[in-house]
């Protein structure tokens, strides 16, 4: 179903018709058939030659990851794509070329014959090109849109099954459910993932760690940014690959003419990317870091478990690391880990980091290392943190470009994460009580992570 224009529309709501605009096509690759109906905002990298290059590569890829996509035939059909545009290309080529020679003879005297023989066949070409155009915008909507779903390559430490990086245990002689014990104490409200009330010293808790974590990430020479909580639907498209359901942001009701709005917190790699989109960064260092603190909403985390586990919106500390280069990005991405490791030792929460296989990879990341924190009433672990290598693969679709210390222009490399997911480390640090007294455990760790800060 194409996209309905705006100038019916405008018409509809002229006679107070109530219409609901409803767009199919992507938001990200606009083709010229749609270019006076629909306002393309970016025009992505197609690196496809290049990505079919290697089809056993790819294949392995997408089989690990365990995605229904056939590689095979969307190859031949991005090759025939590549043929119908040739055939478009040269019909304009001489397009102009009969124009030019038509120049010439408006100024001669003897122009009649030669003039409309060249008329004739601009015609002629006219109309092929024509059919040449819609031939090929046909074929464009339905491969390239398919192709721009082809996921990251995948980082040679990715393993196939879940990986255990990192074990950090502490003794627990009880434990209790986080929901009981913060409603027995007076500081949990929990009526469902998406509704709950902090408050006492819980509510304390939530803004001290916030604060603990962004103040260590800036004497890390991170940058505080301050980031939008919504995003428009190229740019959620742009780095999720999604157009309606994703679970990493919340889609509102349409209010506009001509798409959604989509709520995904402060705290999400979204606004950062949105800066960074059809722009260029000049790189003085050979990377620049920022973080920020804000809310985040997230339908599909933890979805196992219950209670803050499982919380649809939390406070949260996201960072953002961009690069010039693979290296660089896999060398910001280890040193990330390890002060993360540190961060949460300096915690006393059991936890543990597991290097994600690659069925379990969004299509946007090349590597993932989750942070995992112990919950004793449930014993198992729930994600609360998490470093991603995504290298070039966003950039090229959002026009995220960089520029080097030798001023050599390239497509900006990031690595990006949540530091925290603050409603899961309260349920854990509610459940981990060495006495059972939960009120007097969180007073001193509010007390402890003051000292540090100070």
């Amino acid at each position: 179903m194409s996209c309905v224009t705006l100038r019916i529309v405008r018409k509809l709501l002229e006679k107070n018709v109530n219409v609901t605009v409803k767009r199919e096509c992507s938001f990200l690759h606009v083709t010229g058939d749609r270019s006076g109906q629909v306002t393309a905002v970016v025009q992505p990298h197609l690196d496809f030659d290049e990505r079919f290059k290697d089809l056993a590569q790819l294949e392995q890829n997408v089989a690990r990851r365990q995605l229904q996509i056939d590689v095979a035939e969307l190859s031949k059909s991005w090759l025939f794509y590549k043929e119908r545009l040739t055939v478009k290309e040269k019909l304009v080529a001489k397009k102009k070329e009969i124009t030019s020679q038509m120049q010439k003879y408006y100024n001669s005297k003897d122009k009649s014959e030669q003039l409309e023989s060249l008329k004739f066949e601009l015609e002629i070409t006219k109309d092929a090109l024509r059919k040449a155009s819609s031939t090929v915008w046909d074929i464009e909507n339905n491969v390239v849109v398919r192709a721009l779903q082809l996921p990251n390559d995948i980082d040679p430490r990715v393993p196939d099954e879940e990986q255990i990086e990192l074990s950090y245990n502490r003794e627990i002689s009880g434990s209790v459910d986080h929901i009981v014990a913060g409603e027995k104490n007076g500081c949990l409200s929990y009526i469902n993932p998406s509704c709950y009330y902090l408050t006492k010293d819980l509510a304390k808790l939530e803004l001290s760690i916030a604060d603990y974590f962004e103040a260590r990430f800036k004497q890390r020479n991170h940058q505080p940014v301050s980031n939008t909580d919504f995003s428009r639907p190229v740019l959620v498209e742009g780095c999720t690959l999604k157009t309606v359901a994703t679970d990493l942001s919340l889609l509102m009701t349409p209010d506009s003419d001509d798409g959604q709005l989509y709520l995904n917190g402060g705290a999400s790699f979204l606004p950062f990317f949105g800066l960074h989109a059809k722009h260029t960064v000049t790189l003085e260092s050979p990377s620049f870091r920022y973080v920020t603190k804000g809310r985040q909403y997230r339908t599909n985390v933890n979805p196992q478990m219950n209670g803050l586990y499982s919380a649809w919106q939390a406070t949260g500390v996201e960072f953002f690391i961009g690069t010039s280069t693979s290296t660089e990005t896999s060398s910001e991405c280890d040193s990330a880990l390890q002060f993360l490791i540190e961060l949460y030792k300096s915690l006393g929460l059991g936890f543990r980091i597991v290097n994600t296989p690659a069925r379990k990879l969004h299509k946007w990341e090349s590597l993932r290392f989750t942070f995992e924190l112990f919950s004793p009433a449930s014993q198992t672990y729930a994600e609360v943190g998490n470093v991603s290598v995504i290298n070039d693969f966003i950039s090229k679709r959002l026009q995220a470009y960089c520029m080097d210390e030798k001023n050599n222009m390239g497509f900006l490399h990031v690595v990006s994460g949540t530091a925290v997911r603050i409603p899961v480390l309260l349920a854990a640090a509610l459940e981990t009580s060495d006495d059972h007294n939960t009120v007097q455990n969180l007073l001193q760790k509010t007390k402890e992570l003051e000292i540090v800060q100070t």
